[in-house]
């Protein structure tokens, strides 16, 4: 790879390096996205401690690395006011290196387990209420003056609110993957390259083929031959799979114009999606499988959102909160 190649390290590290990537990517089966966060967080890694050093470092020198050296390099992030969640996920990064390097009798540095960083505290994610959802997607509608491009933002909106995908599980869609006939299931490749089958209304079926037909034949062609494998159900006005960016300033569109809180992203729409399936009396675990959380710890969160309301609905209706 080439972040590996231009990094400056002996070259016993970067063989590791490549080889704790491969292994990352075909048997962790971790996305490509997952993987360059990973390089990035271990190059910064290795860049601070060849200053911090005064050397170009390699295996044995990651082997001696004390405790005051994996301190001084997160004192280094704290000074550049690196975010903690940030923090953990670059000392995450190092720690499951370290770990491949020991499993397979490379190297051991136990100092590094003893290392450890403040809590972060976990940010309950926000939704809108079921009526602001079903504004968004109306408003969607308005955010361009291009019928095809009108179809294609309330296709896309409705179907991330519908069904609670990533923006990256929608935007990697393709036509072939869209249902046939009556079968009502969209597949999808979720993190990990995990692939799985999501229930789709017909109501958005039918929006999704809306938005697809009133593409002009010349872009619909250009998609397919731009495309490396399969062509993409969501394109750019340039006939290239939608960049995720273009979703991001729908949403800013929307929320300006219904004065939604900056936190409405829209990965907030998934979070929404959650939230009304829990007001609706859906169980944990079919969430779960609908998102495709790896864990139901992950799917738990949402349980937060509506704390309060449960605390009103236990007092109210409880038989011991009755006055005797």
């Amino acid at each position: 790879m080439e972040k590996i190649n231009t990094l400056q390290a002996e070259p016993n590290l970067k063989i590791e390096l490549q080889k704790f990537a491969d292994s990352l990517l075909h048997e962790d089966r971790k996305s490509p996205k997952t993987l360059v966060a990973y390089l990035n967080d271990l190059s910064d890694f290795i860049t601070f401690m060849n200053q911090h050093l005064g050397f170009t470092i390699g295996l044995l020198d990651l082997e001696k690395l004390a405790v005051f050296d994996f301190r001084a390099f997160l004192a280094h992030l704290y000074n550049k006011k690196v975010t903690k969640t940030t923090i953990s996920r670059k000392l995450s990064a190092i720690r499951t290196f370290f770990a491949y390097l020991d499993s397979k009798k490379i190297l051991t540095n136990s100092n590094l387990k003893t290392l450890k960083m403040q809590k972060i505290s976990e940010k309950v994610p926000r939704a809108v209420s079921e009526n602001i959802a079903f504004d968004v997607i109306d408003l969607a509608y308005n955010t361009s003056k291009t019928l095809w491009v009108q179809k294609r933002n309330k296709a896309l909106v409705c179907l991330i609110y519908a069904t609670g995908l990533r923006i990256e599980e929608t935007l990697n869609i393709n036509l072939s993957d869209l249902p046939k006939n009556t079968q009502h299931t969209l597949r999808v490749l979720g993190k990990g390259n995990k692939e799985r089958l999501v229930p789709i209304m017909p109501a958005v079926v039918l929006l999704l083929e809306d938005y697809y037909h009133a593409i002009p034949l010349h872009l619909q062609q250009k998609s397919q031959t731009l495309a490396e494998s399969a062509p993409p159900l969501f394109i750019g006005e340039q006939g290239n799979r939608l960049n995720p960016r273009i979703v991001q300033r729908i949403i800013e569109k929307i929320r300006n114009t219904l004065s939604l809180h900056e936190s409405f992203t829209p990965h907030a729409l998934r979070h929404s999606f959650a939230t009304h399936l829990l007001n609706n009396d859906v169980d944990l675990r079919t969430i779960q499988q609908l998102m495709g959380h790896a864990s139901l710890s992950a799917t738990q969160r949402y349980l937060k959102v509506d704390l309060k309301e449960l605390k009103k609905t236990q007092l109210n209706f409880h038989p011991r909160n009755k006055t005797p």
